[in-house]
């Protein structure tokens, strides 16, 4: 699908998420409409509009931003289909979405660029000594300015068709290698019938033809899609032809016809006076199409002589500047110097004129109102002819929207799209300069790196348009709470940095970061709704905690984690222990992503004995991670690890996946039907199809399904609002169900009528405080008395002394759990524990 053309009179900005892989992850409306169709998904050079020459190059550039540490931003521009474009690719520094992709297009209106390149052979033809270069010069500002894809001229000579080479220009170097077509394929359409018919012609793709396939070949080996030739008159006589090629799906349309035709008579006008000047040995006045020129341009033009006085200016320098000719002419352009360049600024400009012919580049200048305006300048120094002297032409181009569109475009690389806070690229770069300032001044800086308490919550439950509102009242509480020389950043998500400055103590900052935390606790109304949230604040202060922008950030981001393990609504400043936990952490992260493919996890089994009869009624499955030539990670380490970066939800599905066979293994085997039971996580809840997987290892692994336990603790059925429609489901499937931890998770006794579990498992930190706290004792006996009367039977873990076992046996206790019978066992030992124990039965 084509591009959409984007309105002509403003420019237009598209935005799109991009991820390390340079593929689109999220965009606005702005993005798609350029790009004329939505590309998420797509890899991004693929998406852009830009000739097939240029995607390889655009693609292999792309690749070396996406994968450099470099944090300069690719800016690229190039014309498609008539269209300017500028692609900057920046890095954002979020883990979800770690680029960004700014699509400006840059608004150049089609009459202006076709003015442009009128107004631009007619200067040439004041410069270039020959008509091969004139010619040439023309093709070029056709390709380049005009934005079609390839332009020629071909004249007649002695009858016959010369394609003058050099008068020729192409974007595409490939292009430039073909063999260019000869007398006998000119013979064809459109191009024969500008010459034979004198009028121009056309070809597009619905006037494909079995007569024109040459014509049609030589076209679409150049991945072009349609061909315009207008003939050069002499008079009544057609003297040559000037061919233009378009873009694929771009035709002709009248503007473009009506301005190719005009400049087609300039380059016929100028072929003639070339040849008139050539008879005569000298040079002649230009055509008098160029005085029409300086007067319709729709850029401002002035003339000086050789003293720097004004002598002519057109209509667009007036509209542009504000001042009447009257005003201008017998001046010089001093009168509209702005201030804002030095006398060795246009000590240079007037050097390049005078030594080099020309001179261009950006110019403020002001305006009769007093406005300063952005201009692209160029002046053209026209020699002097004998007896004359020199003369000057400027050439003005109003830049103000371009620099506008800039601005934006700078403004938006270094700043949160939701909040308009500075985003990490900017809060590095004032991090950097703080550290600096209190370098020399021998102060300190502090960063505090806050992420919201539940945000993810309300963004769920409550939509990303009630988030983002949320996002906002907070960014304003916060601003609110800081000093006007404080920085606040948004990093994305919910996490924010505030860089505070002019610190003599360490201390200093725990006060802000209490204020903080007072301050975003407090109710927020939102949407007729009452909000609440907490934050957790990690604290680095230079120069302990850091001597670089990146040093600052990843300390007290560790610092912030930290904090919200110690049960978040609090701060933590960093220490040097916590990086060391930290790395562990990354490291334990990246095996644990390999583990379940490189078989380093295996399960055991811990028995669940009857204290009635002493027998063995079932076990419960234990994940154990044996890492190959290290020692085993305890589960305490590794399964929070799991549960926090999303791994737990393959984990224990291979968990389900073994403990199903081994249920079926031991059914059929002399250990028998034994009843197993799984810890299972709220994510592996949460995910959709986890109850037909249950329903498929039942069937599978053909075991009943009240062999299969499921364990999920308290304090997660407290949080799960689909956990009674979910346990009764799987309750008609047969399986149990199984609350552990039991006396830790704080939950509802009618939450328990609700859910109806099997099985309530005693936490074993009241088993082992039970003897010496009458406390955890009367609580262990409570629970105990409270299931019974639930109809619930009872587990109770921990138990390793003969002193535990007595006290459960007089409490009626259920099963016992514990090392007093067995550790947890790998499968075969588990097997042999089981024959021996069932033999001293």
């Amino acid at each position: 699908m084509a591009a959409a053309r984007p309105t002509q009179d403003r420019p237009a900005t598209g935005i799109a998420l991009i991820d390390t892989d340079g593929i689109i992850g999220g965009h606005d409306a702005c993005f798609a409409n350029l790009l004329g169709r939505a590309p998420r998904g797509l890899k991004l050079h693929d998406a852009l509009p830009v000739d097939t020459h240029l995607r390889e190059r655009l693609r292999q550039t792309i690749d070396r931003c996406l994968s450099s540490s470099d944090a300069t931003p690719l800016i690229s521009r190039w014309t498609h289909a008539g269209i300017h474009f500028r692609l900057e690719v920046a890095a954002l520094g979020s883990a979800a979405a770690p680029f960004i992709a700014i699509l400006t297009h840059e608004p150049l209106p089609q009459t202006l660029r076709l003015l442009r390149i009128l107004q631009g052979t007619a200067n040439a033809l004041l410069t270039e000594p020959t008509p091969t270069a004139w010619m040439r010069a023309a093709c070029s500002l056709l390709v380049e300015s005009g934005g079609y894809a390839q332009a020629w001229i071909a004249t007649l000579q002695d009858g016959n068709i010369e394609l003058l080479e050099t008068a020729s220009a192409t974007p595409n170097p490939a292009h430039e290698q073909r063999p260019w077509p000869t007398a006998r394929t000119l013979q064809r359409e459109p191009v024969a019938e500008a010459l034979d018919r004198g009028h121009p012609a056309f070809l597009h793709p619905a006037d494909h033809t079995t007569e024109n396939d040459t014509q049609i070949d030589r076209v679409e080996a150049c991945e072009h899609q349609s061909v315009a030739a207008y003939p050069l008159r002499q008079g009544v006589c057609v003297t040559g032809v000037m061919v233009v090629y378009s873009h694929p799906m771009q035709t002709f349309e009248e503007t473009d016809r009506e301005a190719l035709t005009n400049i087609a008579e300039l380059i016929a006008q100028g072929l003639d006076h070339f040849a008139r000047n050539r008879s005569r040995g000298v040079s002649g006045e230009p055509p008098r199409i160029t005085s029409t020129l300086f007067e319709a341009s729709g850029e401002g033009q002035m003339v000086t002589d050789e003293k720097s006085v004004i002598i002519a200016v057109n209509p667009a320098m007036t509209r542009m500047t504000g001042y009447r000719e009257d005003e201008l002419l017998g001046q010089t352009p001093i009168l509209l110097r702005s201030g804002r360049h030095d006398p060795a600024f246009y000590a240079s400009l007037q050097s390049d004129v005078e030594t080099q012919g020309c001179w261009q580049g950006e110019i403020w200048d002001r305006c009769q109102d007093g406005t300063i305006k952005p201009f692209w300048l160029r002046i053209l120094r026209i020699p002097p002819d004998v007896g004359t002297a020199p003369r000057y032409i400027s050439t003005y181009t109003d830049v103000t929207a371009l620099k506008t569109a800039e601005a934006r475009l700078e403004h938006l690389a270094h700043h949160d799209a939701l909040t308009n806070l500075p985003n990490r690229k900017l809060l590095e770069k004032c991090t950097e300069q703080a550290l600096a300032r209190a370098h020399r001044h021998r102060q300190r800086i502090a960063l505090l790196f806050l992420d919201l308490d539940g945000f993810k919550r309300i963004n769920d439950s409550l939509g990303h348009a009630t988030g983002d509102r949320l996002l906002l009242a907070i960014a304003e509480r916060l601003r609110h709470h800081l000093r006007k020389e404080d920085t606040l950043a948004r990093l994305g998500g919910d996490e924010f940095v505030i860089l505070i400055e002019n610190l003599q103590r360490s201390e200093q900052a725990s006060i802000v970061a209490r204020q903080l935390i007072r301050a975003i606790s407090r109710d927020i109304r939102l949407d007729g709704q009452i909000l609440n949230l907490s934050a957790s604040i990690g604290i680095a202060v230079s120069p302990d905690h850091g001597r670089t922008p990146h040093e600052m950030i990843e300390n007290a981001d560790t610092a912030m984690y930290r904090a919200k393990a110690s049960g978040r609504n609090t701060y933590q400043y960093y220490t040097h222990e916590l990086t060391q936990r930290t790395r562990r952490q990354l490291s334990l992260e990246h095996h644990l992503r390999s583990a379940l493919a490189d078989q380093e996890f295996h399960l055991c089994y811990q028995p669940l004995i009857d204290q009635r009869t002493n027998a063995i009624v079932g076990a419960e499955a234990l994940l154990r991670w044996d890492r190959e030539g290290a020692v085993t990670i305890p589960p305490s380490e590794f399964i929070p690890l799991a549960e926090e970066r999303g791994l737990i939800v393959p984990i224990g599905k291979w968990v389900l996946e073994q403990a199903c066979r081994q249920i079926g293994a031991w059914s059929a085997s002399d250990i028998g039907p034994l009843r197993v039971a799984v810890n299972v996580s709220g994510r592996q809840l949460d995910q959709r199809g986890f109850t037909r997987e249950l329903d498929d290892l039942l069937l599978r692994h053909q075991i009943r399904p009240d062999l299969l336990e499921l364990e999920v603790t308290e304090t997660l059925l407290l949080h799960h609002d689909n956990a009674s429609g979910l346990f009764e489901y799987l309750s008609q499937l047969g399986l149990r169900l199984s609350i552990d931890d039991f006396g830790t998770g704080y939950s509802s006794l009618s939450r328990l009528t609700q859910l109806h579990p099997n099985t309530l498992k005693i936490d074993q930190s009241f088993i082992q405080a039970a003897l010496e706290n009458a406390n955890a004792a009367a609580i262990t006996t409570a629970i105990i008395q409270m299931a019974h009367s639930l109809g619930l039977e009872v587990v109770a873990e921990g138990v390793e002394t003969p002193e535990q076992l007595q006290f459960l046996r007089s409490r009626s206790a259920d099963l016992i759990q514990g090392y007093h019978f067995s550790p947890p066992l790998k499968v075969h030992a588990f097997e042999e524990w089981v024959r021996k124990h069932r033999s001293r039965l």
